[in-house]
């Protein structure tokens, strides 16, 4: 009887390592699979922008909380301020890609930026306030690369 217990309780070991091995396997093919897709929108991230940037001037703007969809735009503008292209991205998982985003194509920087200002302010959280929009983020950018390109022009 004691031989069959010892038997069993060693069979019951192998059992848990080898199911142990499953888990940290399939764990590991899970990160190099999120890697590959994470490499992909990274790509994505690129070949938009450059696509943007035969637009004309071009700024990104981010807005990512915790747990919830993340947005990235990517807007170019030429020297009048005027939007000449646009790409967004919004989703939660690393399957997200660049969409074309011509809403706010031949609209002024200057006026998108007050419309978002208002936006802006009723958002709940202070820290979102204070940081802004994705659109507002890439607006900003967009006037301090036209007031540096006029400042040197001078």
């Amino acid at each position: 009887m004691q031989k069959l217990q010892s038997y069993y309780s060693i069979n019951r070991f192998e059992r848990i390592i080898n199911n142990m091995w499953k888990i940290f396997l399939a764990a590991f093919v899970l990160m190099i699979f999120n890697s590959l897709l994470t490499y992909k929108q990274a790509k994505n991230f690129s070949v938009s922008f450059n696509e943007v940037h035969k637009y004309g001037n071009v700024s990104v703007g981010k807005d990512k909380q915790y747990f919830v969809y993340g947005v990235i735009v990517i807007l170019a503008c030429d020297n009048n301020g005027l939007v000449t292209k646009g790409q967004m991205m919004n989703g939660f998982s690393v399957f997200a890609r660049f969409k074309p985003f011509n809403d706010l194509v031949g609209r002024s920087i200057y006026e998108i930026k007050t419309e978002e200002q208002l936006k802006v302010k009723t958002f709940r959280s202070k820290k979102r306030r204070e940081k802004g929009s994705a659109l507002l983020q890439a607006v900003n950018g967009l006037i301090g690369v036209l007031e540096k390109s006029k400042a040197e022009e001078v």
